[in-house]
């Protein structure tokens, strides 16, 4: 009988706690009209009554630099009327271009991952090349002009038309 009574109480016992455990959950949730505050209002303080502009100090600035070992020298800015007035004709561009000149632009390229199985010397590039999904290893090709150069976990190098570029994750 004694095993009986001791098993109630614990249980009651229990109950209460997760009762009390509930009920603060609950009471994180609901609306409480304590729960609000309001902040104080501040007034905005006009400090040119009290602080005069001469009484600032300005700050100097010549102090060597701790990273470049150079003191700070700062830069003149040349305002004469004569330079405003040169060369105001846009300069003539040539009309004949050489093929060689013309840079083709790059498309969107999106490097997503690098998967790369135990034992194998290649892994498998996921590549999101003009808004396509690719899934390529090193040293194949793209749309037959981008080349996998070589791949690792966080960039990978493209060559295109002998211009290589590195793109990150």
């Amino acid at each position: 009988m004694n095993k009986k009574v001791l098993s109630i109480v614990l249980g009651i016992v229990v109950l209460l706690i997760w009762v009390k455990v509930f009920s603060k959950i609950f009471d994180q949730f609901g609306d409480d009209e304590y729960a609000t505050v309001e902040a104080p209002s501040m007034d905005i303080i006009d400090l040119s009554k009290y602080i005069k502009r001469d009484t600032i100090p300005t700050l100097k600035l010549d102090y060597r630099d701790p990273f470049l070992g150079k003191a700070y020298q700062p830069r003149k800015v040349n305002n004469s009327p004569q330079n405003k007035n040169v060369n105001k004709t846009p300069p003539k561009s040539n009309n004949h271009r050489n093929s060689e000149n013309l840079v083709e632009k790059w498309p969107q390229i999106n490097y997503h991952g690098f998967v790369k199985v135990i034992g194998s010397k290649q892994g498998t590039v996921l590549l999101k090349v003009g808004g396509k999904m690719h899934k390529i290893r090193e040293g194949e090709v793209i749309n037959d002009e981008l080349i996998i150069s070589k791949a690792y976990r966080d960039s990978i190098v493209i060559v295109r038309n002998e211009e290589a570029k590195t793109f990150y994750k």
